[in-house]
């Protein structure tokens, strides 16, 4: 009997212990996208720009467990004149590069996202964000509510455009 009752409580231990997952998420944005463009708007000029180029290069990934990851380079990124980068050329490179991952929720057409971890670590009241979502098909844009940009000190707000990668 004890050979019996000790795998047993052992293993409702365990479940018991077992992280809950996230409820599952169910919205279309749920998938992996590539992304087609960025605008960057600086809220107090009204400046549009495309500081990544035409054609960044990137992907944003939602989960149906409520998990994200974004990231995205800069077009036309050269590679090093020497296998070890100097210090301007690893300067370069972050410039031209961005990444961030954490968690969202779906709340009609928002999607709220807190971020976990950032290229540029973001001051605590800027780790939750807010995007408005459009979704045409296979085509999404999200729109950000203004931020503060890590980067840059600026407010601004973020455009971004993708097409569904699967």
């Amino acid at each position: 009997m004890w050979r019996t009752l000790i795998p047993l409580t052992s293993l409702a231990f365990l479940a018991l212990g077992w992280p809950c997952s996230a409820d599952d998420i169910t919205s279309p944005i749920v998938g992996l996208w590539k992304l087609t463009g960025t605008t960057i708007k600086d809220v107090a000029t009204g400046v549009m720009e495309r500081q990544y180029g035409e054609r960044p290069s990137g992907y944003q990934l939602f989960t149906k467990g409520g998990h994200m990851i974004f990231i995205s380079v800069a077009e036309n990124r050269k590679p090093p004149a020497q296998r070890v980068p100097t210090t301007e050329e690893r300067a370069a490179f972050f410039d031209a590069f961005i990444g961030y991952a954490g968690t969202y929720k779906i709340d009609g057409s928002k999607v709220l996202v807190h971020l976990d971890h950032h290229t540029v670590p973001p001051f605590p009241e800027t780790v939750d964000r807010a995007y408005t979502m459009e979704l045409n098909g296979d085509k999404l844009t999200l729109t950000s509510n203004p931020f503060v940009a890590g980067t840059t000190g600026q407010r601004m707000i973020t455009i971004r455009t993708f097409e569904r990668a699967e």
